[in-house]
């Protein structure tokens, strides 16, 4: 009795070890993918703070520098002698002093000549004064410029402030255009006696706006201190109240602001909106990044990640499962080579290992082979003989009694084809003789026709016969078969006469075009053909029979390819010989080899026998 227990389940090392070894790469893989998308999502954060800065920064100091070149030409012309006279003195006197106001003419004209976009210089003072350059713009007279709101801001402000896009409703040409305003006060006394403002053309900082806002997938969004829009790619929202529009959800911002990242919701699209106030313009500048364009790199990022992780635990897990293979191949090997030992297979050896504790079983194990092999080669020699020599007496006991069955049928139909036909001749004749009496020329032909055709069956006695004297026979056939079917079917034949002299078996093609008329053509309705088509090609003549009748049933084609292919087989039983066509394909086989070709194709409206020999 074994002392050692047999209730515990059997279990295989390899396959514990090969899943210790997926569950640390799957923990690993959990991990550092984790991290990764941590550590990814965090630094497109910062990336995307970062380009967004990038990207309004240098727009919002071209859009300063814009107007900070103007204030300074402003400046200029502000602290003008001629302009501080012209201020101290009534409007009334200004036409006395026309000198003054070509001075100053002439020094906005130096000021502002090279800068592009402006389509206004004017000087407006407190009692209804203007001085403009007519060269930029045509004033509207009549229009009263003091009742605009600038000239009541201005006295409440002692900096330059800017505010648009509006029309110059002043300007005759109405254009759409930002101004800058610079308040001009009386010095000593610092009282307020007027303003310069400088018109400039909206499409010239649209320009500048939309060149940056469609640099990229981000929206580019400008917003004054009185919430009012600046500049947004729709064109519809310039210059309405931002609290009535879908960005009423971002929040204001100011200066110090600038890492302010919201996330907002606009016309059902996710947005990140990064802000940039300009204190000098007192706009702020929104940047809106489509969320769905951070999780598409996040999610690429993502999936490069998983990617590139299971890449790596498919390369551990290759690498583990190889060193295992290397580890239990042998021991598995010997196990295989143990069961096929046990199912007689003594030919089936282990390839020798290098593991030293696993090479002297694996040596002892193919020396056990080997000398069982060595008995056992001997018997089954000697039984593998004694079986081929049965079978092969066996084959040769088939041969002589399918033989005796061939040489017993050829004797028979040689015995009841020497029955004299001399009587038949004779009865023949004497019909024909009968029918030349009555005068009956159609029966004379038959009988005519018939004699010659049973001349060629019967009496002629050569094995071998020229396609031409075949042909006559074909003829001959076909013009009995006239006297049955009458014009309804058409023999078409395609002969070269230099093929006539060529030989092959008698009554090789008259059995084939029997076969038309009889299976092909008798049960067809109307009219129909049959083509006999000869040739040759070195050394192979080719014979093609074909017929547009009925054709043949599925069960008879299969019957007749299997009688075929029975020829080409080794050692193989001939089935009996029980018709016409099957008479002439034996005698092809028998007379001109297995390099013979024999093949017919059949459906409801057509059938085509294909023989090809060698001479």
């Amino acid at each position: 009795m074994s002392v050692f227990s047999k209730d515990k389940k059997e279990y295989a090392i390899s396959y514990r070890l090969m899943f210790f070894i997926i569950m640390i790469i799957l923990i690993a893989l959990a991990v550092t993918c984790s991290y990764s998308i941590y550590i990814y999502q965090k630094s497109t954060q910062e990336t995307a703070i970062k380009h967004a800065h990038e990207g309004l920064e240098p727009l919002i100091q071209q859009i300063e520098g814009v107007f900070n070149s103007m204030e300074v030409s402003v400046n200029s012309l502000w602290t003008h002698q001629d302009l501080q006279y012209l201020l101290q003195i009534p409007l009334e006197d200004w036409n006395e002093n026309p000198r003054h106001i070509l001075n100053i003419n002439q020094h906005m004209s130096f000021l502002f000549s090279w800068q592009q976009g402006i389509k206004g210089i004017y000087i407006i003072t407190d009692d209804g004064g203007i001085i403009y350059d007519s060269s930029r713009t045509v004033l509207n007279r009549t229009y009263n410029i003091l009742n605009e709101s600038f000239i009541q801001k201005s006295r409440l402000m002692t900096k330059p402030f800017i505010d648009g896009p509006h029309d110059s409703n002043y300007n005759l040409d109405r254009e759409q255009v930002f101004s800058l305003t610079r308040p001009l006060y009386e010095v000593p006394s610092i009282k307020w006696r007027g303003v310069i403002r400088i018109d400039v053309s909206a499409e010239k900082l649209f320009r500048i706006l939309r060149n940056v806002d469609q640099r990229n997938d981000a929206n580019l969004l400008v917003v004054d201190d009185n919430k009012r829009i600046v500049y947004s790619r729709s064109s519809t929202l310039i210059g309405t109240d931002i609290s009535n529009t879908a960005y009423r959800l971002i929040s204001p911002s100011r200066e110090n602001s600038t890492d302010l990242i919201q996330k907002v919701k606009i016309d059902n699209h996710s947005y990140y909106a990064f802000s940039e106030y300009s204190p000098v313009l007192n706009w702020t500048f929104y940047r809106l990044e489509p969320i769905e364009v951070t999780q598409t790199v996040v999610s690429k990022m993502i999936l490069l990640v998983i990617g590139i992780g299971l890449f790596s635990s498919l390369v551990i897990f290759l690498i583990g499962w190889r060193l295992l293979l290397q580890a239990f191949n042998p021991l598995k090997q010997l196990v295989y080579a143990f069961q096929r030992l046990g199912g007689g297979d003594f030919s089936s050896q282990v390839e020798p290992t290098r593991i030293k504790e696993m090479k002297p079983v694996v040596d002892q194990y193919n020396n056990l082979v080997n000398r069982l092999s060595h008995v056992t080669e001997h018997l089954f020699l000697e039984k593998l003989e004694r079986q081929q020599t049965e079978i092969q007496n066996q084959k040769i006991k088939l041969q002589k009694r399918e033989i005796e069955i061939r040489q017993k049928e050829a004797e028979k139909r040689q015995l009841e084809a020497q029955i004299n036909p001399h009587f038949l001749y004779n009865t023949l004749s004497c019909i024909q003789s009968m029918a030349e009496l009555d005068d009956n020329h159609r029966i004379e032909s038959a009988v005519n026709l018939l004699s010659r055709h049973l001349r060629y069956t019967v009496s002629n006695e050569k094995y071998f016969v020229t396609i031409e004297e075949e042909l006559t026979y074909v003829k001959v056939f076909t013009e009995i078969q006239k006297f049955r079917y009458n014009d309804k079917i058409n023999f078409i034949y395609d002969v070269p006469r230099t093929l006539f002299p060529l030989r092959i078996n008698r009554l090789l093609i008259q059995p084939i075009v029997e076969n038309a008329y009889i299976h092909g053509l008798e049960g067809k309705l109307g009219k129909g053909n049959i083509f006999l088509k000869v040739s040759y090609t070195e050394p192979f003549l080719s014979i093609e029979v074909r017929d547009d009748g009925v054709g043949m049933s599925l069960d008879k084609l299969q019957e007749l390819n299997d009688f075929i292919q029975s020829h080409k087989k080794e050692d193989s039983l001939i089935p009996k010989v029980d018709s016409g066509l099957k008479n002439v394909i034996r005698r092809i086989f028998l007379t001109y080899g297995k390099s013979s070709m024999v093949q017919i194709d059949s459906d409801k409206n057509k059938t085509a026998i294909q023989i090809r020999i060698k001479l």
